[in-house]
């Protein structure tokens, strides 16, 4: 591989990036729904879906990675800038733009993918209430142990005790 800067060999790269980024955005998108409806079958299919996906997009960082390392552009935000201006000005511009495309896709998977968490956390701390309250904790006599864990140190009342 030549060490001439040669963005022909970004632009396919970078565009499947932006595909793929995309493609994992809808996904995550119909995994929200699946975790607001509590479908367990929908959030298998797209946890099983994710995972091809992620397996593809770390293999499309990986050989922009190679690419750029190659190329001998230094990865990060300044050597990127450095190697735009070694370049003729419109494909500069064509590679920049597509490269902040790319940025902006990431960022917006990184969003949606927040809101799952947070469904997942909610989700969690509702099932923990709720067995907290069949087991006859007091959510107040809760205090964490030499473990870092919390645990419930009151007598417990059950339903099943009364």
């Amino acid at each position: 591989m030549s060490n001439l800067p040669n963005p022909d060999q970004l632009h396919p790269l970078i565009e499947q990036g932006v595909e793929l980024l995309r493609e994992l955005e809808k996904l995550l998108q119909e995994e929200r729904s699946a975790l607001e409806q509590r479908d367990l079958e929908a959030i298998q299919r797209a946890t099983s879906s994710k995972e091809s996906l992620l397996a593809a997009i770390h293999e499309n960082f990986t050989a922009r990675h190679t690419l750029l390392s190659n190329l001998g552009v230094e990865l990060s935000a300044e050597g990127w800038e450095r190697y735009l201006k070694t370049l003729p000005g419109e494909n500069a511009l064509k590679l920049g733009e597509l490269w902040q495309t790319l940025a902006d896709a990431l960022a917006q998977v990184q969003q949606e993918s927040t809101v799952n968490q947070q469904i997942i956390l909610r989700g969690q701390e509702s099932t923990e209430r709720l067995l907290n309250l069949l087991q006859g904790k007091n959510q107040k006599s809760q205090l964490y142990g030499s473990s870092g864990k919390s645990n419930n140190f009151s007598t417990q009342s059950r339903i099943g005790k009364a």
